[in-house]
């Protein structure tokens, strides 16, 4: 919470301080900045969903390892190894 206030304040300073220094350089900044925006906010929800994908895919094969080494066990103390 405080990186995010302490940005905002930094980026309300230093944005004027760039087109007092050079408004040509600041307006590409701010153009490629926007343009940059966009593209995040255009990605973001499918690697959102991709990564809910990787998680979920991950949880199985977690499940599916306890289960045998579950199995596995239960099969040790039951002596049904060599049958």
């Amino acid at each position: 919470m405080f990186n995010g206030l302490l940005d905002g304040l930094t980026l309300m300073v230093l944005v004027p301080a760039l087109f007092m220094l050079e408004p040509k350089l600041a307006a590409y900044v701010l153009v490629i900045g926007a343009v940059m925006a966009v593209v995040i906010a255009a990605y973001l929800g499918p690697i959102r969903r991709a990564y809910t994908r990787v998680l979920e895919a991950e949880h199985r094969k977690s499940s599916m390892m306890i289960e045998t080494i579950q199995g596995m066990r239960t099969i040790k103390s039951l002596a049904l190894e060599g049958r």
